[in-house]
């Protein structure tokens, strides 16, 4: 049983030693080669024969034999499990001469009293060809790379970080990493890099927070760090690769004032701006544009629930216009009707523009702008306008007919003048005087008639006096009635104590006769009912403007007869 035992180590030692992974040698204190395996043949060339009781230096290229022989002997002075030459690069002699890059392992051991040392070589050369691959493409790049172990200090930086921070690569090496930190966040940094290498991965550091870095000459800038963990001989470490983003900072700082001042402007101006992609249909408004459509400014409108807040006439000519500029790249600029979410109806004016991708629109974008005050102002010149242009019509004919009324005001005169005096000469009981008292009656309306055609024309003047309007109705009736189709029903719903207004008693009798007389002759030879109506009202300034009058109205108490 122990003989199987013995056996079955023997044939497990023999298997480790002619392992293909690496080179074993077995040297003395003196250096000489007692044993090899195969794998030694292979890396150098030589056959156990060549080799067997010669040096180890004859395998050291010759600028490192002459100190090897001092290494060897402190390293059996005090004999450990180590590896050879730790911090250094080491290099093996084949027998063509050619070098190669590797790793030395060092065991002592003890056989009948005699020392030894059992060297394992490994063969590193493509790792070394991988390692300065990378090392050539991190010292390219054109971000600042860092490798940092878990105590913070800096095992490697390429020349970018030189050109960021101004230190020189070797003055960083070896160094916390907090050198290269503001000195207002440098002593909570430990923690942060205690929390990653506890859970590390591949992250943005301090993600959602504005990184600040600070120069060998005490400038500071915004960066952006990427991290990433890696894993060496069982050292933990973090791949820092750390961005200058001053540019993009200041490009967003300005983007941010174009901004600002690009809603500031569609405040002052009230325009707002929108657009439409064509390819993925969705839509964007300014705020303004929320604004004019009194909605939310977290509102999301669609393209349906945008239209739908026209008019219905005017929502079928901006569908059909919108249509033409999605599917035919055809702009437009219309004025049209329009609903607030808060049922405000405005006119606005609505101008869009259509971006091409050659011959086909990707994006329809424009203007939004609240005309209705514009719009009102327009119709208001309009009115003053036209009552200008009434005026002027009524002055000229205001000339005309007071040259008419001078004359016809001096014949009827003469009429009244001969009437009297023949009333004067008639006894009370004469037959034709109530005829003449006709005559004297209606020559005085119309001598009234020609004193205010007179006064229109400036060749006269009003006799304005305090009246009441329901009072001059209540007197004039007889007159009113006689003037009404017989078959016409007058009906009067007159306000008692009405304000006192200044006004020509003549001249508001003959309003009040006319507004009659083409209610009567509206009615013909039909049945009706003819009401006048008195009342006072309290008018602002929107009522009063829309009536045709020359002068400016203003807001107040006001008496009115329909």
């Amino acid at each position: 049983m122990k003989e199987d035992r013995l056996s079955l180590n023997h044939q497990a030692l023999s298997l480790m030693i002619e392992s293909p992974v690496f080179g074993m040698l077995i040297v003395d204190t003196e250096g000489c080669i007692r044993f090899l395996n195969g794998t030694i043949q292979s890396l150098f060339g030589y056959s156990q024969e060549e080799i067997m009781g010669e040096t180890i230096e004859k395998l050291l290229p010759e600028r490192v034999r002459g100190d090897h022989s001092d290494f060897r002997s402190d390293y059996f002075k005090d004999p450990e499990i180590r590896a050879m030459g730790e911090g250094r690069d080491l290099w093996a002699l084949r027998k063509d001469g050619s070098t190669f890059p590797v790793e030395v392992g060092l065991n002592p051991i003890e056989i009948d009293g005699e020392r030894f040392a059992v060297a394992t070589i490994v063969d590193i050369t493509t790792r070394k060809t991988t390692e300065e691959t990378f090392a050539t493409v991190i010292q390219s790049s054109l971000f600042a790379v860092l490798i940092v172990d878990q105590e913070g200090c800096i095992r490697f930086a390429n020349e970018t970080v030189r050109e960021l921070f101004g230190y020189s690569v070797e003055d960083l090496k070896g160094e916390k990493v907090e050198i290269l930190l503001p000195d207002r966040i440098r002593s909570a940094h430990p923690g942060h890099r205690e929390d990653y290498f506890s859970k590390p991965e591949v992250r943005a550091m301090g993600e959602g927070r504005d990184l600040n870095a600070k120069r060998k000459d005490g400038s500071e800038f915004p960066v952006e760090i990427g991290l990433n963990p890696v894993e060496v001989n069982g050292s933990r470490f973090a791949i820092a690769t750390i961005i200058d983003i001053t540019k993009r900072k200041a490009a967003e700082a300005a983007h941010r004032h174009s901004e600002r001042l690009l809603k500031t402007t569609q405040q002052l101006s009230g325009i707002g701006g929108w657009e439409f992609n064509i390819e993925t249909g969705n839509i964007y408004w300014t705020d303004q544009v929320k604004k004019i459509h009194e909605v939310p400014l977290d509102y999301q409108p669609t393209l349906e629930s945008a239209l739908d807040f026209f008019h219905p006439e005017s929502g079928e000519i901006i569908r059909e216009a919108f249509d033409k500029a999605v599917k035919k790249g055809t702009p437009y600029d219309l004025e049209l009707g329009f609903r607030t979410a808060k049922g405000r109806d405005l006119i606005v004016r609505t101008h869009g523009e259509v971006e091409m991708d050659g011959d086909r629109p990707v994006r329809v974008f424009g203007t939004f702008l609240d005309v209705t005050e514009e719009k009102k102002e327009e119709a208001r010149k309009k009115r003053m306008d036209e009552q200008i242009q009434h005026a002027q019509k009524m002055e000229s004919l205001g000339v005309l007919a007071g040259g008419i009324a001078h004359d016809f005001n001096n014949m009827l005169l003469a009429i009244l003048g001969n009437a009297e005096l023949a009333m004067e000469d008639l006894s009370p009981s004469a037959p034709c005087r109530q005829n003449i008292q006709d005559v004297i009656a209606t020559t005085t309306r119309a001598a009234d008639l020609c004193r205010q055609m007179l006064a229109y024309s400036g060749r006269g003047r009003f006799l304005v006096q305090p009246l009441n309007l329901s009072e001059l109705i209540e007197e004039s009736l007889h007159l009113i009635e006689v003037s009404i189709a017989k078959r016409a029903l007058l009906k009067l719903k007159l306000s008692n104590n009405l304000p006192i207004v200044e006004a020509d008693a003549s001249q508001v009798r003959q309003v009040i006769m006319n507004l009659i007389t083409n209610a009567s002759d509206a009615i013909g030879d039909q049945s009706g009912i003819i009401t006048l109506i008195t009342g006072a009202m309290e008018c602002d300034r929107d009522y009063l403007s829309e009536s045709y009058l020359d002068r400016d109205l203003k807001p107040g108490n006001y008496v009115y007869c329909e």
